[in-house]
């Protein structure tokens, strides 16, 4: 697919130009077979004992006693020493016992398949899973056309805790399609404490298994993880294709990603799927995201809402951190239905996405964010500071018309301050329906709001600062002369502008 230059300003080229990432995501994916019956039972005299374990750990790391009722690899012959290729003992041990032990020491794998019942669990980051070269998936529930598209048939009751996947990040050539865990039609599936390292494609990818395939996937849990693509050099820290009722909660996303590339997490339906694919109840909280490379910290690239058969609904964004590096093109949030470069925008009769993005922060992201083709968002308690570049609802573009997006007690901290490509901290362009109350404006330059190129109506902006406190803002609210505002639909209550004159909305 083609890369977004870094210095590409068009805040359109983000959501559409990266939309073809997803496209024969799992064609490499249908490698691995089961081991058989006959081979799934522990070599002869291989069993080891603790004492055993403890002694072949690396040194200087400090090993845990084994949880009862788990099985350690060990006990299947893999040698955990870095070398050795474990993935057949890995895999005898995923075959026959429910309840896995990784002791401290490096595994290398590859193409191991996880089955229904199965615990998984380590002693943390001194138990590792290592990404064999060539391996398109070090663990899988149903790679390629395996499942079914009955829930029911789901490979279900996964959990996996305390342990490290790494991939050949900077070892080996970037490909989107090699990732450390993908799950595809899988059912109450919890993630906990692990660490995603090094991944070439994705850390964890739910899909619907390959093109045309249809897959679901139904609480998924992922808690108290790290994904780190070390490198810059990935694809996104995690991919959901399809998934219903998935929490992400307590996890941080670090050095992950590159340009060109969505976001460190990613909703991304494929174009094929719209009969079919299900994004709805998708929460994100108490996650942090630094020295992300990607087009940005959170990427919605959704379908039409009208060409779907069970529309996207559902989505909470809340208490997330982000901090930037003001790298061009990048956006903290990218929120758009325009994915795989569908043109529809939103009717009256449109179903809402019921996106909320709450209590949040983001530092140093050179675009806030972006609003196209959505309808039902709010953005509230939430603070954007120090961004290049400012934030858009709506691109200029006719087709990137938005319908009822709300900012309630939105921040806008010395957003849009370089002159070059910035000079305002909010643009609107073509929406019905747009919401600001509780807004405030400050340390900014150039213009507080403005409206530009498009029409709007249904306009409401209340109990909204912009103050010159920097002395450097020399307009509040300026509509430029290809906008035009339905003034009979429009309200403004209690605008209050410190230090700068100019409320062209006000004085419409």
């Amino acid at each position: 697919m083609p890369q977004l230059p870094l210095t590409a300003l068009s805040p359109r080229a983000l959501h559409w130009k990266v939309s073809g990432v997803l496209a024969l995501t799992l064609a490499l994916c249908a490698c691995g077979q089961t081991p058989s019956a006959s081979s799934a039972q522990p070599p002869a005299g291989s069993a080891v004992t603790s004492t055993e374990e403890a002694a072949s750990a690396p040194s200087g790391v400090q090993t845990q006693a084994m949880p009862a009722g788990f099985t350690s690899v060990k006990t299947y012959g893999a040698k955990c020493d870095g070398v050795t290729d474990d993935s057949a003992a890995v895999q005898r041990a995923l075959t026959s016992a429910n309840n896995v032990y990784l002791p401290a020491g490096t595994c290398l794998v590859g193409n191991l398949l996880l089955r229904s019942n199965q615990n998984i669990v380590g002693e943390g980051s001194s138990s590792v899973l290592l990404q064999k070269v060539g391996a398109p998936y070090l663990l899988s529930a149903n790679p390629g056309r395996t499942g079914t598209a009955n829930v029911a048939d789901n490979t279900r009751n996964i959990r996996l805790e305390k342990f490290k996947l790494r991939g050949q990040a900077g070892k080996v050539a970037f490909d989107e399609h090699i990732h450390l865990l993908n799950l595809n039609a899988v059912s109450d599936v919890v993630v906990s404490e692990l660490t995603f390292e090094g991944y070439v494609g994705d850390g964890l990818y739910l899909g619907s298994g390959m093109r045309y395939a249809e897959r679901h996937n139904e609480r998924v849990k992922i808690l108290n993880s790290v994904f780190d693509g070390v490198v810059q050099n990935n694809r996104n820290g995690i991919t959901i294709v399809d998934g219903t009722d998935v929490e992400i909660r307590g996890s941080k996303f670090l050095r992950t990603g590159r340009p060109g590339m969505p976001g460190a997490i990613d909703l991304e339906p494929d174009p094929e799927n719209d009969a079919f694919s299900r994004v709805r109840n998708i929460t994100i909280d108490n996650c942090e995201f630094r020295d992300v490379a990607a087009n940005a910290l959170i990427a919605l690239l959704l379908r039409p809402q009208d060409r779907l058969t069970t529309p996207s609904q559902n989505i909470t964004i809340s208490n997330v951190r982000g901090y930037g590096d003001n790298r061009p093109g990048q956006t903290a949030l990218a929120l758009t239905h325009s994915s795989w470069d569908a043109k529809e925008i939103p009717t009256a009769s449109t179903v809402p996405l019921n996106l909320r993005v709450v209590n949040s922060s983001f530092d140093g992201v050179y675009r806030p964010f972006i609003f196209t083709q959505m309808k039902g968002a709010v953005i509230e308690n939430t603070t954007f500071s120090n961004s290049r570049t400012f934030a858009s609802i709506g691109d200029g573009d006719s087709s990137s018309f938005n319908r009822d997006i709300y900012l309630r007690g939105v921040t806008f901290n010395n957003v849009g301050y370089d002159v070059n490509v910035g000079y305002k901290a909010l643009t609107i362009y073509s929406n019905d329906g747009v919401g600001l109350s509780n807004v405030t404006v400050k340390n900014g330059t150039g213009l507080g709001i403005a409206f530009s190129q498009g029409v709007s109506r249904n306009v409401t902006i209340r109990d909204t600062t912009i103050t010159n406190d920097s002395g450097r803002l020399v307009y509040g609210i300026k509509r430029f002369s290809n906008h035009t505002l339905n003034v009979n639909t429009n309200t403004a209550v209690n605008i209050q502008l410190v230090g700068v004159k100019g409320n062209d909305f006000r004085d419409q």
